[in-house]
């Protein structure tokens, strides 16, 4: 267990275990958990905006069914919410009728809902592909995994996997998973699409997907490392490239610890996909993970509440913090990158803002307009003195504080003798030029005022 710091204000407690989250475009976030033992099963919804998360605005009561995981539809107009004793719910998202247009949740259609209800098993893990016409749900209990056309509900092919349960499921994008097909299949591409599975028992496996119709095509080798190294959870690069990362928990002897790895495709048919990167991603096992809309972002979330967010291109670490004080049980980015929301089973939930790479590219940008322009001004200031030095003096009243080279200039400024009719402040001109300017070029500019 992790120790966690006094309440921040980017954080907020809903008084229940969280297991799901998912926030759709706008400040508003959702998040579920429950778990019976007095604890009401429900969906609540908060605000975060200038830092702040906002405690509870709404939720919505799911009655006996506990919520597990949460996904937002395609489009993002409705939430799909998977239940620990079987079943599917779709809840569409509104507003109310108050000038800040607070979220409600309403029951779809009963004919929808029967279709969704004979999903057995307790959801585990729910995948749109990008496509947003297809959905794959795995199940803890009973090793299923199911693929199902969106919005129709309606089953395309489900199979068992030889594993205790069915940790995670993610689709390779359409465009990556249609190259990566032709490329080992040596024909055009048929449509299918590439679905990775992580096993209870560790194993991570890549298949293809199309209606009724299922095809293993391969098996990834976990990092051959002095520890025992299993998959925890995977996702697919969202940037074009065919990479698949994935979280890899590992023991060595009481030692527990995790990695983070990508694998890219094999060179030809029948290759094993190669291990491209790995880095050590925490000091104890991965427990939840995510990969940013536009792909830059990996968040993982760990059993001793840390929170972490690395670049995909590099898997370096960019930025941690302590989540929960117990396991974090769900990640989720916003919709427009810029933060990413942790909930864990102390009720807690926690949001870490980013910085998308495409707006910190803007900034360098102007960032590097401004030095350039003032480098210029620079050169030309430079310039300026270097032609006529005459102009010193007025940078000099800046800097110089005592004058003691023309104690006559400064005796006869105090006294105002002499042919000095000056105008204000021109007695302390003189005294400064007189440490800067040479003799000659000093007299001159006394005699001219």
């Amino acid at each position: 267990m992790g120790k966690k710091p006094a309440q921040r204000p980017n954080e907020a407690k809903y008084g229940m275990a969280l297991y799901g989250a998912a926030w759709p475009e706008g400040e508003y976030f959702f998040v579920c958990g429950g778990g019976g033992h007095g604890l009401v099963n429900r969906i609540v919804w908060g605000r975060y905006r200038d830092g702040r998360c906002s405690d509870q605005l709404g939720d919505y009561k799911l009655g006996k069914e506990t919520p597990m995981r949460m996904l937002i539809c395609p489009w993002g107009s409705s939430l799909l919410v998977g239940n620990a004793n079987g079943g599917i719910r779709r809840l569409q998202i509104g507003s109310d009728d108050s000038a800040e247009h607070k979220p409600k949740l309403v029951e779809v259609s009963a004919a929808f809902q029967e279709s969704l209800a004979g999903i057995p098993g307790e959801v585990a893990a729910m995948r749109f592909n990008s496509r947003g016409n297809m959905l794959a749900v795995s199940f803890r209990e009973n090793s299923t995994v199911q693929v199902i056309a969106y919005p129709s509900m309606k089953e395309l092919v489900a199979w068992k996997l030889d594993d205790p349960e069915v940790k995670d499921v993610d689709f390779c994008p359409h465009t990556a998973a249609a190259a990566i097909l032709q490329q080992q299949q040596q024909q055009q591409p048929s449509g299918a699409e590439l679905l990775a599975t992580v096993g209870g028992n560790g194993v991570c496996r890549v298949w293809e997907v199309r209606a009724n119709q299922q095809q293993l095509v391969a098996t990834l080798e976990p990092p051959k490392d002095k520890a025992k190294c299993v998959f925890a959870r995977c996702c697919w690069a969202r940037s074009g490239q065919p990479l698949l990362f994935a979280l890899v928990n590992y023991r060595m002897g009481k030692d527990l610890g995790s990695y983070l790895v990508a694998y890219g495709p094999p060179e030809g048919p029948g290759k094993p996909w190669p291990l491209l990167k790995k880095v050590k991603a925490n000091n104890s096992p991965a427990s939840a993970m995510d990969i940013s809309k536009h792909g830059e972002w990996i968040a993982a979330g760990y059993s001793d509440g840390m929170l972490r967010v690395y670049h995909s291109d590099t898997l370096m670490m960019k930025s941690e913090a302590m989540a929960s004080i117990a396991f974090v049980s769900s990640v989720s980015f916003n919709a427009d990158n810029s933060a990413v929301i942790a909930v864990g089973g102390d009720a807690n939930c926690y949001v870490m803002e980013t910085v998308a790479r495409r707006e910190a590219g803007i900034g360098a940008a102007v960032r590097s307009l401004l030095l350039f322009l003032l480098l210029c001004l620079a050169a030309a200031a430079l310039l300026h003195f270097y032609q006529h030095p005459e102009a010193l003096p007025y940078t000099a009243l800046q800097y110089l504080q005592q004058y003691h080279k023309r104690p006559d200039i400064a005796q006869r400024c105090s006294s105002n003798e002499g042919a000095l009719p000056l105008q204000p402040h021109a007695c302390e001109w003189l005294q400064r030029a007189a440490e800067v300017l040479p003799d000659e070029l000093y007299r001159q500019q006394r005699d001219e005022l």
